[in-house]
């Protein structure tokens, strides 16, 4: 389960917390190399004016990315929520219609996580590759930046990051595939693949269920996924779990480079992005944060 990544438990007054530790990563960099400061990195090469903006922008597409993925979360489940018991003459035609809506909608709300997750692991992409060597690892592609990172006919980048990566990607497997499957997110676009549709509407419109799952044809046989949700939810909870080595492991290297100490993950404000109070409809989407609290060593 992911340490720095995730909710917390809704705490008594209602109020909770979203941890982002790869963002605050991200931040933190942007604030030494763009804002440096008088000799507080002693070690820290000044960022040239382009590289300064390629990093703030790769850095505003992810967080703009992340909040696009979090809105079509909330829209999905305000799409379940407007689901309705369809039986009987007493229906009426606004429930009737809200019901179709819902059941027009929930697909696109789903195909749109795919999108977005896909798009994201790619700015993650970006981002990485600024913190090495212009032109030494890919920069455009999630995938292919990881193929040049594991492979092993000549001596690897960073043999640090090629294990968690051999270790942790199999959420990535999930959403994009690979040579013997096809993930999630390319089924939707690359296969005559649609999504369909089982409900069971609860007694109030938080206890609506929906079953997701995919059917089309792909290499000639007819090719079905379990519910998509749960799935969905497994893969995004295995990501986050990667975030984690991740996060601890470019700290380390980027504390070693600046000469000091970035963060401090020992501390949970260090992964704190933002707090919530109220109903959080994304929460379906987003994993929960191991207990006891964070108390990674401080890198």
């Amino acid at each position: 389960m992911a340490r720095l990544h995730g909710l917390t438990p809704t705490t008594s007054d209602g109020q909770r917390s979203f941890h982002f530790a790869v963002r605050n990563l991200f931040d933190a960099i942007k604030m030494a190399q763009a804002f440096p400061g008088t000799n507080k990195y002693p070690k820290l090469r000044p960022w040239s004016r382009y590289e300064i903006e390629l990093f703030v922008t790769a850095l505003g597409k992810l967080e703009d990315t992340f909040w696009k993925i979090a809105r079509v979360a909330e829209l999905y489940d305000v799409a379940r929520c407007r689901i309705v018991k369809i039986e009987g003459p007493t229906i009426s035609a606004e429930d009737l219609g809200a019901t179709q809506q819902a059941l027009r909608d929930i697909p696109l709300h789903l195909d749109c996580v795919l999108l977005y997750l896909r798009i994201f692991v790619d700015c993650l992409a970006n981002l990485t590759s600024q913190l090495y060597p212009s032109g030494k690892v890919p920069h455009r592609s999630f995938r292919d930046q990881m193929k040049r990172f594991t492979q092993t006919k000549q001596p690897r980048i960073d043999p640090g990051y090629a294990e968690i990566l051999e270790k942790y990607s199999g959420w990535f497997k999930t959403l994009a595939g690979d040579s013997n499957m096809n993930g999630l997110r390319d089924l939707i676009v690359h296969h005559m693949v649609r999504t369909e549709l089982m409900y069971q509407p609860g007694t109030t419109p938080a206890e609506n269920r929906v079953h997701s799952f995919l059917y089309g044809v792909v290499k000639e046989t007819a090719h079905t996924t379990e519910s998509l949700e749960p799935q969905v939810q497994q893969m995004v909870a295995n990501f986050f779990e990667f975030l984690d080595y991740y996060v601890l492991h470019f700290a380390a290297r980027i504390s070693n480079d600046l000469g000091t100490s970035l963060m401090d993950w020992g501390d949970h404000r260090s992964s704190l992005w933002f707090q919530i109070e109220g109903e959080y409809r994304s929460q379906w989407l987003f994993p929960r944060l191991s207990e006891p609290p964070p108390d990674a060593t401080s890198t």
